[in-house]
């Protein structure tokens, strides 16, 4: 029997921010750590593909917008 799945690991916000400082989130090497943590406890899995795409988070958590290469 094959599963099929997926598993996102995105960034932490770090700071709130304010009226004139964007918030901070957790820098790339950080949410890979945590991938690389998941995949160690489910070695039985298969792993298929990785992907790390680049998003523009909103401030305000409202919205997240896919930053597309033209």
């Amino acid at each position: 029997m094959l599963i099929s799945g997926s598993v996102d690991f995105v960034p932490s916000r770090v700071s709130q921010g304010g009226m004139f400082q964007m918030g901070m989130f957790d820098p790339l090497s950080v949410v890979l750590g945590r991938a690389n943590e998941w995949m160690q406890q489910n070695p039985g899995l298969p792993l298929v593909n990785i992907q790390s795409l680049d998003y523009k988070l909103n401030n305000n958590w409202g919205m997240i917008h896919f930053i597309q290469d033209r």
